[in-house]
């Protein structure tokens, strides 16, 4: 009889430690709601390409999965030369199924907006007809190291 008692409180024992939680960070959030969007985390190409006179601006994201992310705004010359780069800071984070961005140090995020990521493609959808607005493309991180690494703050 004791040895059965001894073995079904061993078995209690057991059970006890491979239910309980062993990481406490489930709960610590600090506010942001980035758990499990490592889909969003890496660098983007926004199609918004924008000419102005004889430069082309192109933008790239870099989202980390802690809810910062640092758009690069990077400028080529008309024959298609990289000749400078740019970064600003946001902190991001997702709630549903929308996103939301503020500049960094703001107080308050700035938009709410629908998105959706398929296919490598960052999709942000319009509050009033839900037509994409803004797409991005993933895209390696290496393949912007020269623009990241030549980047300065933007004014």
């Amino acid at each position: 009889m004791k040895k059965n008692v001894f073995l079904l409180m061993g078995f209690a024992a057991l059970l006890l430690v491979c239910l309980s939680s062993c990481s406490k960070d489930d709960d610590d959030d600090n506010g942001n709601s980035n758990k499990g969007n490592s889909i969003v985390g890496g660098a983007w190409h926004k199609e918004d390409v924008k000419q102005m006179g004889d430069n082309t601006l192109h933008y790239y994201d870099v989202y980390n999965d802690d809810g910062t992310m640092r758009e690069y705004l990077v400028w080529f010359d008309d024959k298609d030369n990289f000749t400078s780069s740019e970064y600003k800071d946001y902190d991001w984070k997702i709630e549903d199924i929308f996103y939301s961005i503020k500049q960094k140090d703001e107080p308050t995020f700035t938009s709410k907006i629908n998105f959706e990521i398929k296919d490598n493609k960052f999709y942000f959808f319009s509050a009033v007809d839900n037509t994409p607005v803004l797409i991005a493309t993933r895209v390696d991180l290496s393949s912007i190291q020269n623009y990241i690494d030549k980047a300065t703050p933007a004014l």
